[in-house]
């Protein structure tokens, strides 16, 4: 429950923009961006149409030397994001911490 608080709190920080330090493919006008929040990572889809389940984003915080690829489970509508929990590991970060994403290549 502490936790849900403290992240529900985090989320409440994020700038509308979905904040600067990610650099993904939308920074470059593309669909999706990444943002750090604690222990987690949240896979924001900043482009016009839902990206449907099974798609998968690359991301990584190259500051705590994590990253993956992430599937989504269940569409993704525009606007809104996955929270990947504890991603990060044992690495707690600010929301300023950079954070990069890109759509997977396919069959990569």
């Amino acid at each position: 429950m502490r936790a849900a608080v403290i992240l529900s709190a985090l989320i409440a920080l994020l700038p509308a923009g979905g904040g600067a330090q990610g650099s993904g493919d939308a920074a470059a006008g593309g669909p999706v961006d990444c943002q750090v929040a604690g222990y987690d990572v949240l896979i924001f889809n900043r482009g016009d149409a839902p990206l449907p389940a099974g798609t998968e984003v690359d991301w990584e915080v190259r500051f705590a030397r994590a990253g993956g690829r992430h599937r989504l489970a269940d569409d993704l509508a525009p606007g809104r994001f996955a929270l990947m929990v504890g991603a990060l590991g044992e690495s707690y970060l600010r929301p300023q911490v950079k954070c990069e994403a890109r759509l997977a290549a396919p069959g990569g």
